[in-house]
């Protein structure tokens, strides 16, 4: 039997509109669906110093926070997140979607860390506590506490540097620098925080709660 112009057109049209709602539920899919911690705990998403895209991808499926990697990877692709990949600690929050995500990492907006130190006693505790909470080198650490001229410059010696810092809780972000982790104004680091990354604003200083 065959169909009249009528039907044809129609049926086009039908068809036209099915792949339409099709897509556009895709669309909405990729963007709004929960996609990350689906049913799961917050997590921390820690990303190193030069990780590309592709190791991104690797932390996100061997810390297993990622339900379908594909839907994230074409977004990201899109957006041109692939090529500008920041390193930080980010907190992924239960139920995320791709949009989400993609515009925290895209934006820096790093969650800060808690760094805590107390009842330290020589350089080399002091190091490894820092660099147990921070991407940083212990070893780095150590080596600008016992630099003399550099520990003159903020007015002490290597015998009493350690004085600069006030044992106490304080945040700032997994990858400080540690110039400025060390330049910061004593006593204390309350000002570790000179240029927060865009859309990030955490408290700097001492947490006093």
């Amino acid at each position: 039997m065959k169909l009249t112009r009528r039907e044809v057109f129609f049926g086009s049209i039908l068809l036209v509109s099915f792949l339409l709602s099709f897509s556009l539920f895709y669309v909405y899919q990729i963007f709004r669906s929960p996609n990350f911690q689906v049913g799961k705990k917050e997590a921390s998403l820690i990303i190193p110093e030069g990780t590309d895209f592709s190791g991104l991808m690797q932390i996100l499926d061997r810390e297993n926070l990622i339900q379908d990697k594909i839907s994230f990877a074409f977004l990201s692709k899109l957006f041109r997140y692939q090529q500008n990949v920041k390193p930080g600690r980010y907190q992924i929050k239960p139920n995320m979607n791709n949009w989400e995500v993609l515009r925290m990492l895209r934006a820096g907006m790093q969650s800060p860390v808690k760094l805590t130190f107390n009842n330290l006693r020589t350089k080399s505790d002091f190091a490894r506590r820092i660099a147990r909470q921070l991407s940083l080198e212990a070893s780095a650490l150590e080596a600008w506490l016992k630099d003399t001229l550099l520990v003159k410059k903020m007015g002490f010696d290597t015998s009493n540097i350690l004085v600069m810092f006030i044992p106490n809780t304080y945040e700032l972000y997994w990858n400080t620098p540690s110039a400025q982790v060390y330049t910061a104004n004593a006593p204390g680091i309350s000002k570790i925080l000179e240029r927060p990354p865009p859309g990030a604003s955490p408290k700097i200083g001492p947490d006093t709660d």
